[in-house]
């Protein structure tokens, strides 16, 4: 009799730990997301629960980081969230999967309710807030233009790009020296010309357009911008070179130094010139008297004067001749 008390008593003692566990492990919720959160890439978002309840409310919603948390319930979450899982019974589920996408980057948080009517002021269970950063779609671009380029002639203009979404490609131009490239396509189009416009671009790939240069010389800007749309806020992907709008430099700098050779030559000749009336003028003079001496000696001093003139020229062509020199070995290579 003793022993079957007992047992009775153990038996008792085990179903009342098994029904306290069971109780206490009995309403729970938990959500889990996929990897790599990225805007306008569908995200899984999985909830999970189990519940002492037969048919269970649960709820998900999500709301942009840095305002409020996750609420006691659905009901009051609800007006400052958008409701992303709705879904009721069974008792338990390993989990209950939806796609959100998120159309922007940013910091958001998650929060998920287990209620037992939609009503509730107070949930079961809850879990959150869970955050999630989502990133900004991946992107590059280049700009590849001709170092020089005739006023008004068309050429071309090349854009090797990548893209993780499909997106678009917008070039201005205006002249360098000014104001830079702005951080956006619609910040900088008030400033600039617009040479290309919404060309798409997606995965990897190369743009190439023919653009016509401007009438006015000068050195000018190109600015590319990879963005999701017109008027997008924040460029994905940004890159900027210089062409110049001109005749050649090279052939610019040889011509001057043609000039300045030609110079030089007309210098020296110049100079040889006026040395031999100088000497001329004074051999006389030491031969002559009288009034013959006084006037070669004239002769000689102005001979004189206009040799030392022809020899300053003469430096300074050969300077002017120097700086040619420099500037085609700078402009040809």
């Amino acid at each position: 009799m003793l022993r079957t008390i007992q047992l009775t008593v153990r038996c008792a003692l085990a179903c009342f730990s098994l029904s306290t566990a069971t109780a206490l492990a009995a309403d729970s919720v938990s959500v889990t997301l996929g990897g790599d959160p990225t805007e306008e890439v569908p995200l899984p978002v999985t909830v999970a629960w189990t519940s002492s309840l037969t048919d269970p409310y649960v709820y998900v919603t999500v709301k942009p980081a840095g305002g409020q948390g996750c609420a006691a319930s659905h009901s009051a979450d609800s007006s400052n969230s958008t409701t992303l899982i709705s879904t009721d019974g069974p008792g338990s589920s390993p989990g209950f999967i939806r796609n959100w996408t998120a159309p922007d980057p940013g910091q958001f948080i998650l929060c998920a309710y287990l209620q037992t009517t939609y009503s509730d002021a107070v949930a079961l269970k809850t879990a959150g807030p869970i955050p999630v950063t989502v990133r900004q779609a991946k992107a590059t671009i280049s700009v590849v233009a001709p170092a020089r380029v005739d006023a008004g002639q068309p050429f071309p203009l090349s854009l090797p790009g990548t893209a993780e979404l499909r997106r678009y490609v917008w070039v201005t131009s205006k002249p360098a020296g000014g104001r830079g490239c702005a951080a956006t396509y619609d910040l900088d189009r008030a400033q600039s010309t617009v040479v290309i416009s919404e060309a798409a671009l997606q995965g990897t790939q190369t743009i190439q357009q023919n653009v016509t240069a401007s009438q006015t010389t000068g050195t000018y800007l190109l600015c590319a911008y990879v963005e999701e749309s017109y008027g997008d806020t924040n460029a994905e992907a940004t890159a900027s070179t210089t062409y110049l709008v001109g005749p050649d430099p090279c052939v610019s700098a040889r011509g001057a130094l043609s000039r300045a050779q030609s110079s030089v030559h007309v210098q020296e000749k110049s100079v040889s010139n006026n040395r031999r009336a100088w000497q001329k003028f004074k051999a006389r003079a030491r031969s002559s008297h009288g009034s013959t001496r006084r006037y070669y000696q004239a002769l000689t001093r102005r001979a004189h004067s206009r040799y030392q003139s022809a020899v300053r020229r003469r430096a300074n062509a050969r300077a002017t001749l120097a700086t040619r020199q420099d500037a085609v070995t700078q402009a040809c290579g």
